[in-house]
């Protein structure tokens, strides 16, 4: 951390230019630098002794990805089947036999929720 935010509490700091322009690029600074340290860091030299090595899943790791893709895609539907609406089927034999007949449909209201 450096101490140059700190500077923004005094009033001279903030109403002078060059000090405004100078606190931003020590911010830009930090910032980039912390990058490039982020960046340039091996992973191959670290002191984990899990990364050592490449991973490589085994069955229980697979059984389980493909477990909770159909747990997700079941209760997806299940509560997607929650909110769908419906039609009787009472209403739909009566449409289809108006059909049948020729008969005009009556304006009325088909679809009810739940």
């Amino acid at each position: 951390m450096s101490i140059h935010p700190q500077l923004l509490w005094s009033r001279r700091v903030r109403t002078n230019d060059i000090a405004l322009f100078l606190c931003g690029a020590f911010r830009e600074y930090w910032d980039v630098d912390g990058a490039l340290r982020d960046c340039g860091a091996k992973p191959a030299r670290d002191f984990v002794p899990s990364n050592w090595a490449m991973y490589t899943p085994t069955k229980w790791d697979w059984a389980t990805l493909l477990g909770s893709i159909g747990l997700f895609l079941t209760l997806q539907f299940y509560f997607h089947s929650l909110h769908s609406r419906m039609i009787s089927i009472s209403e739909s034999r009566e449409l289809i036999a108006q059909r049948k007949e020729g008969k005009a449909l009556k304006p009325r209201v088909l679809l009810k929720r739940r």
